[in-house]
């Protein structure tokens, strides 16, 4: 059992190493930490590359986003008709939405959702604010009418395609396409 004066000259050896003490100071216990070597690293400078490089799982959200923004959304009856090149979808929802967890929005197709925001909110912050297609279209028409009338979304789909992990990490291109539609009821 190590006394407390050894313990005391361990302490003295360890801060001496530290701190540039004295080297030589005697102990009969010493205690001296393995050295720990670096991890090489694996993320490769600007500019460079590297045979060993570090992948994530990250991916991208694919596939087609309207993103909607409106002041506010009438209370009613709403239809989505969405041609995505030859596929038409048709929506049906209502405002206010349903409670939380409840959809307020039928599709004739699981490849098209409507985005329903503000169930906890009170009703008259209820709003659809996103239109999303599984597949990415090269042309779209969207059409939404409501309670004040009916707006339309067309035009050429602008695919993004990239490799979030890098091209050596990712088994093939992640696409994606996002356009913005502004709504004044």
């Amino acid at each position: 059992m190590r006394t407390v004066l050894q313990v005391y000259a361990v302490l003295a050896v360890l801060m001496a190493g530290v701190w540039g003490g004295a080297a030589d100071a005697a102990a009969q216990d010493t205690y001296v930490p393995a050295q720990k070597s670096q991890p090489e690293s694996t993320i490769a400078p600007i500019g460079e590359s590297s045979a060993r490089r570090a992948c994530t799982q990250m991916w991208c959200q694919e596939g087609y986003l309207l993103h909607i923004t409106a002041p506010s959304w009438p209370a009613g009856v709403y239809s989505f008709k969405v041609i995505a090149d030859d596929t038409v979808y048709n929506c049906q929802g209502v405002l206010p939405l349903q409670s939380c967890g409840k959809p307020s929005v039928t599709c004739n197709d699981r490849d098209i959702t409507i985005a329903e925001s503000g169930c906890a909110m009170a009703p008259d912050t209820h709003a659809f604010n996103g239109i999303m297609l599984k597949k990415i279209p090269e042309y779209v028409s969207i059409n939404i009418s409501g309670p004040n009338g009916s707006v339309i979304h067309e035009g050429m789909v602008n695919k993004q395609c990239g490799y979030p992990n890098g091209k050596q990490c990712d088994p093939r291109q992640c696409c994606a396409a996002i356009d913005y539609m502004t709504i004044n009821w």
